[in-house]
């Protein structure tokens, strides 16, 4: 009997090229008819190989999930980029993005990857972690309820000339 191997690490810049692919499909599929179609499709081009090879290069804060030999999604997080609780602590880190591509969803291996971005915050010093969601993406809302976000805010941002409404979920490390 043979099975997949599933690896979490750091990205390299070798990953670019399937990063940058990766990207692509779960953008679209998370977004398709969500964000303005022109606008997507400019969001996807500015993220191309040399964009994710620049980002491997210069930052340590992206996982990549491989699946085999292929990078199969990807999570970013650092410190939270914004203060829902108004109480100035400086402990909220924030897991950025969390993508998979559409043919590894719904096997659990998001999961892995959330555990995996948390954990390192948690290495960071960070005691809470934070998560922005477009509203309208069920499926990423469903994920984050599923694995104890708690919602903490609702708010709006322009998106390709759209407003948005964006949930924002909190869990303590």
């Amino acid at each position: 009997m043979s099975g997949l191997v599933i690896d979490i690490r750091r990205a390299q810049p070798a990953d670019a090229e399937s990063l940058a692919g990766t990207y692509a499909a779960s953008w679209q599929e998370a977004y398709g008819g969500i964000i303005p179609a022109v606008h997507l499709q400019r969001m996807i081009a500015r993220r191309g190989a040399p964009w994710w090879f620049d980002a491997a290069k210069r930052r340590r804060n992206i996982l990549v999930l491989g699946a085999g030999d292929k990078i199969s999604g990807y999570a970013t997080f650092g410190p939270a980029r914004m203060d829902v609780r108004k109480d100035g602590r400086p402990d909220a880190g924030e897991v950025q993005e969390l993508y998979l591509a559409p043919e590894y969803q719904g096997l659990g291996l998001g999961s892995r990857l959330f555990k995996a971005a948390c954990a390192a915050l948690r290495r960071q010093k960070y005691n809470h972690v934070l998560v922005r969601v477009l509203e309208e993406n069920a499926r990423a809302t469903g994920f984050y309820q599923g694995h104890g976000g708690r919602q903490v805010a609702r708010i709006e941002e322009m998106i390709g000339g759209k407003k948005m409404p964006m949930l924002i979920f909190e869990w303590a490390l």
